[in-house]
């Protein structure tokens, strides 16, 4: 691995992070469909990550989801719940932006965003794994 994409997988990893406690402040002020996007985000970005680390390239959120399902999911590298998580993130992010009278609910944004820090943790740990393995 070069230290060029060792760089670019980290920046996308903190920026995950820093799209996770966005999620939360946004949250706490009530901005409910906003969440499920910095969540979606918080997900693509680690996800990205993943994909670089291993030579993969998609040039859109589709081309980025169907390359995890693919090479991750398919697999059996990451367990589906964790890609059934992205791909509902996927749908909210879209229907906040989209649908004018869509409306995420304080229970469901509350839901997703207990539930999105385990897929970022898992995504790290499999990079952690591979990058050791590389070593």
């Amino acid at each position: 691995m070069t230290d060029e994409i060792r760089t670019v997988v980290q920046y996308r990893l903190e920026r995950a992070h820093e799209a996770l406690q966005e999620a939360d402040l946004l949250y706490q002020s009530g901005f409910y469909n906003t969440v499920a996007s910095r969540l979606y985000y918080a997900c693509f970005y680690s996800v990205s990550a993943l994909l670089m680390l291993n030579n993969f390239h998609a040039t859109t959120h589709a081309g980025t989801r169907s390359q995890f399902a693919q090479h991750f999911v398919h697999t059996g590298i990451v367990p589906i719940e964790l890609n059934t998580l992205y791909s509902q993130l996927f749908r909210f992010r879209e229907r906040s932006d989209y649908e004018l009278q869509f409306r995420l609910d304080a229970e469901e944004a509350n839901r997703l965003l207990n539930e999105a820090p385990a897929f970022i943790a898992a995504i790290e740990r499999l990079i952690e794994e591979q990058q050791a393995a590389q070593s």
